[in-house]
C-alpha cells in the first residue's frame, strides 16, 4: 500500500484529544477508503502533526480534512468525557502523593485502589470499540492506538506499584483487587489475554516487595497474590 494523505491539525495549536467521534472521521473519507486514526482520545497532540491518513489519496484533501478536524476536539487539559485513562490517571496520582515520605499516608493508597478496582472490572469485562470497523459505503477506519485492556491494566497498577513497594499493606490490598479482576474474567469466559495481564501484575506485585521487608509480611503478599477469593 503507497502511503495516502495525512492531514495534521492546522493551526488550531498544541492540545489533548478530549473527544473523537469516529462516526464523523469515517464519514469524512471518500467511499471505498481506507481511514487510520494517529491518535487516540487522551494523547497529546502537538500542532502540524499528522491526526490522520487516507488511502487512497483523495482528489482534494480539503474537505476530508476539515470535517476530521472538527470531529477531534483538542482542548488545554484532559477531561473525563471519553477519556477512561485519565480517570485512572488522577487516582494514581492520589495514591502516589498519599505514599509518599511526606505524606505517609497507606490508608488513602488503599481506598484508591479500591476503587480502581471498581473501575476496572467492568472495563475488563466490556468490549471495547473494535479498532477496525466499515460502514456501509466500504470505508475503513482503523484506530490502532486506541488503548486495549492490557494496557489499561498497566495504567492502572505499573506505577502505584513501584511506590508501594516498601507498604505490604498497599500490596496486599493490590493483590486481593488483581485476584478479584482475574477472578471475574474467568468466571465471564475468555479473556485469556486479559487474565494473563492480570498474572503478570501478580507476578510483578509479588517480585517488587524491598528486600528489607520482614519475611512474614513478603509472605503475606504473596499469599495474597495465590490465594483464590474466598
Amino acid at each position: 500500500m503507497t502511503r495516502g494523505s495525512r492531514l495534521s491539525s492546522g493551526r488550531r495549536g498544541d492540545g489533548w484529544v478530549q473527544q473523537i467521534s469516529r462516526r464523523a472521521v469515517i464519514g469524512a473519507a471518500p467511499a471505498g477508503s481506507v481511514i487510520r486514526l494517529e491518535t487516540r482520545v487522551g494523547a497529546y497532540l502537538v500542532r502540524g502533526t499528522p491526526v490522520a491518513s487516507i488511502w487512497p489519496p483523495p482528489a482534494d484533501p480539503a474537505p476530508a480534512a476539515a470535517l476530521i478536524r472538527a470531529a477531534v476536539i483538542l482542548g488545554p487539559a484532559r477531561t473525563m468525557q471519553q477519556d477512561i485513562d485519565f480517570g485512572l490517571r488522577q487516582l494514581n496520582d492520589i495514591a502516589l502523593r498519599a505514599l509518599s515520605p511526606a505524606v505517609n499516608d497507606p490508608t488513602t493508597a488503599i481506598e484508591v485502589i479500591l476503587r480502581i478496582g471498581s473501575i476496572v472490572r467492568p472495563l475488563i469485562l466490556t468490549e471495547l470499540p473494535a479498532q477496525s470497523v466499515r460502514d456501509e459505503a466500504g470505508r475503513v477506519l482503523l484506530t490502532p492506538f486506541d488503548l486495549d485492556h492490557t494496557e489499561y491494566i498497566a495504567h492502572a497498577f505499573d506505577q502505584l506499584r513501584v511506590y508501594a513497594a516498601a507498604h505490604p499493606q498497599v500490596l496486599i490490598t493490590m493483590a486481593r483487587t488483581q485476584r478479584m479482576l482475574r477472578g471475574a474474567c474467568q468466571l465471564s469466559g475468555g479473556r485469556s489475554e486479559v487474565i494473563g495481564a492480570l498474572d503478570q501484575q501478580l507476578a510483578l506485585t509479588v517480585a517488587c516487595c524491598v528486600p528489607e521487608m520482614l519475611p512474614g509480611d513478603r509472605a503475606r503478599v504473596k499469599d495474597a497474590a495465590t490465594r483464590d477469593q474466598p
